[in-house]
């Protein structure tokens, strides 16, 4: 599948906005607080059971672990702030601007603020988002 990239109103979305984070509605999402460890090894084996959650939240910080099934996409979007894309487990085609990059396994690249961006999985993977909220 060819990502379409001549679209220049792309919108400018949250992360909120761009996951749908499947979880049960009878109880509340737990987001790490401040000094919390959290896992974020390959889940391997899991990999196909889980969804997208988001890790941390506070107001100027966010930590997505994305959970993508080969050949899924994320459209064309940017976020008003700085970012990072780590890829913990499989392979993400990650289009920023006119260039694509594979990340596999370990890698991570860090995206300026604004930067349009989309990503598709080539292989069942697992990444961490890291998200600026706010710039004062």
């Amino acid at each position: 599948m060819e990502l379409n990239f001549s679209d220049s109103t792309l919108p400018i979305l949250q992360f909120s906005d761009t996951y749908t984070i499947q979880e049960p509605t009878v109880m509340a999402i737990h987001h790490a607080t401040s000094g919390e460890r959290v896992e974020v090894r390959p889940l391997r084996e899991r990999l196909s059971a889980e969804i997208t959650k988001t890790l941390y939240k506070s107001e100027h910080l966010e930590v997505i672990r994305v959970v993508l099934a080969a050949g899924k996409e994320l459209p064309w979007h940017h976020v008003p702030a700085e970012s990072t894309v780590q890829c913990i487990e499989g392979c993400l085609e990650l289009v920023v601007g006119n260039e694509t990059v594979h990340l596999r396994a370990g890698e991570l690249i860090c995206l300026a603020g604004g930067e349009d961006h989309a990503f598709k999985a080539i292989q069942d993977c697992s990444v961490l988002r890291t998200l600026v909220l706010h710039v004062s």
